[in-house]
């Protein structure tokens, strides 16, 4: 024709033999339809048209119904290159009057749009592409493609293995981008964000746009059932979460080959518990988080926070700041310090505890609650203390020995927390556990202050105790020996 569109040229060495099809032929897919059969070692067809480069042992074409298939093999796979995909696989056809392409076995499929890091996946048994006809002469359109067996996913800042894989592609300009990805299966992901954490869950679902260079990047992920993240400071457990991925902070990602994302905003639905890098644990009904600014909130009803055999609990809700390590609560709670660590070392999650025997010391208040991890400076090189500050209606009881019992009631108590052995924090399968025991230093009481001693002949407590009370502004006492000082 006079059409160059329409022209094939084949170019071949040696013998041009043309034989009748024999009766085993299968049927051509329209009367007027021409079937070519390629074979070689391997065999190269270029479509100038439509950018495509096809590499393949045998390749069969199919004019008007537009229907091709492609023969490799795992070591030598056939393989379709154009501007929207490149396709490695030991076996691939598509058929263009369909919208559809499949490929069983093997192979490799890289996505993505005029960026220098697109959407890779390998799978393991089965692909199915999804492709939008062209009109006119505008060839098809990379739609989506779901994957089977052991898939492996990587884009700019993720890597992901699941069971089944299904990913989504809008159109960006000339180009054809990954825009949603669908995993399921049992699912794994490495290197979420700029702090290359790591991630399981039942289902996940990641939203993706292009960034200035043209990759798919990042924005939403929303996973379900078993979800477990974690970094170098943390990890979360629940059963539902939904995060956004936001810009790095200036200088996060100098280093080359740095990540393009960092976690922002972060919900999670309960069940949740989080493990942080000193050894602590929470447990709570839903968590808030902001990654990049490495804080959360824990909501109730009845938060418990537990570090090493510190226990704080009764709490509507609870503001952690990782580093420094800082604590809020508003509102009424309770805390309960133990002669040992509440919680045993364990690797991964840990069920909220039920928390059993007489602790040392108990306090419960009102209005408020906060700790600094080393607020108190130290004078004499000793490592720094941190302090626990309860406001309203603040009532301490305390028992150091079997035949004694303190308490202490004032509008405001300040308690410092002597400092911990160094170790580091529960990650998911090191090995590590709580924290090691906090003994209690000085405790401040400020305002309408009572305190009462009583000391008895032995832990039986019978008979009258000897008995200490005074009513101050403001008492500091010794949690180490018991005494008190009135200011």
């Amino acid at each position: 024709g006079d059409d160059d569109d329409d022209l094939v040229e084949i170019r071949f060495k040696g013998r041009l033999v043309m034989v009748p099809a024999e009766k085993s032929t299968p049927a051509l897919g329209a009367p007027d339809a021409v079937r070519l059969t390629v074979t070689g070692s391997p065999a190269r067809i270029e479509d100038s048209l439509s950018e495509t480069v096809v590499v393949a042992r045998r390749a069969t074409f199919e004019s008007v119904v537009e229907r091709m298939e492609l023969e490799g093999t795992p070591d030598e796979p056939a393989s379709v290159r154009n501007p929207d995909f490149t396709l490695d696989a030991a076996r691939f056809a598509r058929d263009r009057s369909a919208g559809t392409g499949s490929s069983e076995g093997p192979g490799t499929i890289v996505m993505g749009g005029a960026g220098s890091k697109p959407l890779v996946v390998s799978w393991a048994r089965r692909m199915a592409l999804r492709l939008e006809h062209g009109t006119g002469a505008a060839e098809d359109s990379f739609r989506g493609a779901d994957f089977e067996g052991e898939e492996e996913a990587r884009g700019t800042d993720f890597e992901l293995e699941s069971g089944t894989l299904s990913v989504e592609a809008r159109p960006e300009g000339r180009k054809d981008v990954p825009r949603r990805i669908v995993a399921g299966g049992g699912v794994r992901a490495r290197g979420l964000g700029a702090s290359r954490g790591r991630f399981e869950a039942d289902r996940v679902e990641i939203a993706l746009s292009p960034n200035a260079a043209g990759d798919a990047q990042p924005r939403t992920l929303v996973a379900t059932g078993d979800v477990m993240a974690a970094d170098d400071a943390q990890v979360l457990w629940a059963s539902g979460l939904r995060a956004t991925f936001v810009e790095p902070r200036p200088g996060a990602a100098a280093a080359a080959g740095a990540l393009r994302s960092a976690v922002g905003a972060v919900v999670a639905a309960g069940p949740v518990a989080l493990a942080l890098s000193d050894g602590s644990r929470g447990f709570a009904s839903g968590l808030e988080g902001d990654g990049a600014g490495r804080t959360a909130r824990l909501v109730g009803p009845d938060v418990m926070v537990i570090r090493g055999n510190l226990v704080l609990d009764q709490l509507a809700e609870v503001n952690v700041q990782e580093s420094p390590a800082r604590l809020g609560a508003v509102g009424p709670g309770r805390a309960s310090s133990f002669r040992d660590e509440v919680l045993p070392r364990a690797d991964g999650r840990v069920g909220r505890p039920r928390v059993g025997g007489v602790p040392r010391m108990q306090a419960t208040w009102r209005e408020s609650l906060a700790y600094a991890d080393g607020a108190v400076k130290s004078r004499d090189g000793s490592p720094d203390r941190g302090l626990l500050l309860l406001q309203g209606g603040v009532r301490v009881r305390a028992s150091r020995e079997a035949n004694a019992a303190e308490a202490l009631d004032a509008d405001e108590v300040q308690v410092e927390l002597l400092p911990r052995a160094a170790r580091g924090g529960p990650r998911a399968g090191d090995g590590e556990g709580a924290g090691d025991a906090q003994a209690i230093g000085t405790m401040r009481a400020v305002g309408n202050v009572r305190l009462e001693a009583r000391q008895w002949a032995d832990a039986r407590r019978q008979g009258d105790p000897r008995l200490f009370r005074t009513n101050a502004p403001n008492i500091a006492y010794d949690g180490s020996t018991g005494g008190a000082r009135v200011d």
